[in-house]
């Protein structure tokens, strides 16, 4: 009766799933820890064909060199164009240059996640000094400044290390093993 309401749920022509693996989706239920799927593209961006209304994972693209519906033959794009594209282009670009980037820079987050961690645990040993001495009373600056120095150090590294890699793996195909982004390949 009310099927106007909800949208159809798009779905991989190829595999039929989520997107998901078991493992994250174990993940998901028991740790309640969120995940990324491998993002759907249309088989007319993928191939640029007529097929309009087929989707697939760009992981399930990655060898076909034929539009699974039509069967035309050309490679397809797989990138896809996301937020991270348009607010952070230095970055992006700075990890397509070389592969090794990435682990410079889970690297230069974890030891910035370790620093933070460090500096909010002396803010706790002094804090009651801190409050007697009403010094945050009397400049409200320093609680501006701790709230930077917090989510500097601490919530995007986090942020990084966790959701940012998973978008590495899902949207750019990135493999461990050979060290290369399939997507751009």
């Amino acid at each position: 009766m009310f099927s106007f309401l909800f949208k159809p749920k798009k779905e991989c022509f190829i595999c039929y799933s989520t997107g998901k693996t078991e493992k994250e989706e174990f993940d998901e239920i028991i740790y309640n820890s969120k995940t990324m799927n491998y993002p759907l593209i249309s088989m007319n961006k993928a191939y640029g064909c007529n097929c309009v209304n087929n989707y697939a994972h760009n992981k399930c693209l990655l060898n076909i060199d034929k539009c699974p519906t039509c069967r035309k033959i050309s490679t397809p794009k797989l990138y896809i164009t996301t937020r991270y594209d348009y607010y952070q282009p230095f970055l992006l670009n700075w990890l397509k240059k070389d592969t090794s980037n990435i682990s410079k820079l889970n690297w230069h987050m974890f030891y910035c996640l370790i620093f933070g961690m460090l500096i909010l645990g002396i803010c706790a040993l002094f804090e009651t000094k801190l409050k007697e001495s009403k010094i945050l009373h009397k400049l409200p600056f320093v609680n501006l400044c701790f709230s930077i120095c917090i989510v500097s150090l601490i919530f995007i590294p986090l942020y990084i290390l966790t959701i940012f890699n998973d978008y590495l793996k899902k949207y750019w195909l990135y493999n461990e093993n050979t060290k290369k982004y399939d997507v751009f390949r």
